[in-house]
């Protein structure tokens, strides 16, 4: 048995681009942003469908409007490099 509990919480402005405007009028969005801080490259990725209604002002969609919403939040550099396990680690991980 096992258990696993996660909590987290991100706050990031971004833009995207319509890639395909569907049929009915909604739009398929697609972004990226990329933050080099202290020799780290943080990377956002989105993804999703948004209908023209749920645009505001400001030409902005809150997150919790994007359907079939794809968000990806990943980390490359030093501090991603630390906190993965070493060869030895791994291979004994995987034998046991």
């Amino acid at each position: 048995t096992g258990q696993q509990s996660r909590t987290g919480m991100l706050t990031a402005r971004m833009a995207a681009t319509v890639t395909k405007v569907r049929p009915n009028g909604d739009l398929e969005i697609t972004g990226e942003r990329e933050v080099e801080v202290n020799g780290e490259t943080e990377i956002l990725s989105l993804s999703g469908v948004v209908r023209p209604a749920d645009i505001g002002s400001g030409n902005v969609v809150l997150s919790s409007n994007i359907a079939e919403a794809k968000i990806a939040y990943q980390g490359k550099g030093v501090i991603s490099k630390g906190a993965k396990p070493g060869i030895i680690a791994r291979v004994f991980g995987w034998i046991f």
